[in-house]
């Protein structure tokens, strides 16, 4: 039973799914400072530039998971990375509609409704690389960065002080494991097809 137990634990260690999640965790936390820092010593300028450092961080590190699971292009992920990043961090600097939409209805709201539009606008951008692949089933790719992102900014952003690490809050683990589950039900119909 043990030995049985342990060969379980090491085929599910080595899966590139697991890998996946355990490098988003590293990467979105990673990245989440990148852009808190870059605020807090650029200020506002500093909101575009880390949004695109983190992009960098985030398609770099998941184009060299991805490699393991599916033949990509590592650079068209990471630019597509990028840009997504960029235009998925657009609504949120609606600084007034962020006022607006808090006071209305709450800031866990406002993260949620915000994450799910980052998340939404990272995986339409990302598949793009990945539809040529598994175009029937890219629906799953891109729902579940907006189910990721919606879960993930309030429980990233919601710590109760801004010391606590990223990477002890929930966020990015929660994004890692849901596009993990979205990629494998994307990947299913290309596994078919090499079986």
């Amino acid at each position: 039973m043990q030995k049985q137990f342990q060969t379980t634990v090491l085929n599910l260690l080595d899966s590139p799914y697991v890998l996946w999640v355990v490098v988003n965790v590293v990467i979105w936390s990673l990245a989440l400072y990148t852009v808190a820092l870059s605020i807090r010593l650029l200020g506002i300028v500093g909101a575009p530039i880390g949004t695109a450092l983190a992009g960098l961080i985030v398609g770099t590190g998941q184009a060299w998971t991805l490699r393991h699971i599916v033949p990509i292009e590592p650079k068209r992920w990471t630019t597509h990375s990028v840009v997504g990043a960029v235009l998925g961090v657009l609504p949120i600097a609606l600084l007034f509609l962020w006022i607006v939409l808090v006071a209305v209805i709450g800031v866990n709201s406002v993260l949620f409704i915000l994450g799910g539009l980052f998340g939404g606008i990272l995986g339409a951008t990302q598949s793009r690389v990945l539809y040529p692949i598994v175009h029937e089933q890219i629906g799953w790719w891109i729902g579940g960065n907006v189910l990721a992102g919606a879960l993930c900014a309030p429980l990233s952003l919601m710590g109760g002080t801004f010391w606590l690490p990223v990477f002890c809050s929930l966020g990015p683990l929660t994004f890692g494991l849901l596009t993990a589950v979205a990629l494998r039900y994307a990947m299913r119909a290309w596994d078919d097809e090499l079986t």
